[in-house]
C-alpha cells in the first residue's frame, strides 16, 4: 500500500516536471529579489547608518503607526514622546538618533513601526521599560 503511494508520488512528478521545475525557479527568483534589500538614500547620495557614540545604547522602539516610520530616515534627530495616563505628552528621551528602520527594502514595503534609535543610558532604560503603544516623534529640523 505505501509502495502504491509512492508510485503515484513519482508519476505525478514525471508528469508535472516543467510546471514544478517553473515554479520552483520561480520562488527561487522571488527570494532573491526580497532578499536584496535597497539603501535608504538621502539627496541622491547613499546614508550609512550612523555608529553609536561611547555613551549610546540601541533600543527598539514601536511607534504608533507606520505613517510616522514612513516620515523618519536612518541619521535622523528625534524626540520620542508618550502619554501619561492623564492623556498630557511626556518627553521619554530627547536628541535620539535613528540609527536602522528595520524592514523595507526589495519588494516588502515597511510594515513595521519600529525603529531603532541611540540614547544614553538612561533615556534607553525608560524607553524599555515603557509600555505605552502610544509613542511618537518629533523631528527636528534636517
Amino acid at each position: 500500500m505505501a509502495l502504491g503511494r509512492v508510485e503515484r508520488i513519482r508519476r505525478f512528478t514525471y508528469r508535472h516536471r516543467q510546471l514544478l521545475g517553473s515554479i520552483s525557479a520561480a520562488f527561487a527568483v522571488l527570494f532573491l529579489f526580497t532578499s536584496l534589500r535597497s539603501t535608504p538614500t538621502v539627496d541622491g547620495v547613499t546614508s550609512v547608518a550612523p555608529a553609536l557614540a561611547a555613551n549610546q545604547v540601541a533600543v527598539p522602539i514601536t511607534l504608533r503607526s507606520t505613517a510616522i516610520t514612513s516620515a523618519v530616515r536612518m541619521g535622523d534627530t528625534v524626540d520620542i514622546v508618550s502619554t501619561n495616563a492623564a492623556g498630557s505628552p511626556e518627553l521619554l528621551a530627547g536628541n535620539a538618533t535613528v540609527i536602522d528602520i528595520p524592514g523595507g527594502g526589495g519588494f516588502t514595503p515597511t510594515q513595521s513601526a519600529v525603529i531603532v534609535v541611540g540614547v544614553d543610558q538612561s533615556a534607553g532604560l525608560a524607553l524599555a521599560a515603557n509600555l505605552s503603544p502610544h509613542l511618537s516623534l518629533i523631528i527636528h529640523s534636517r
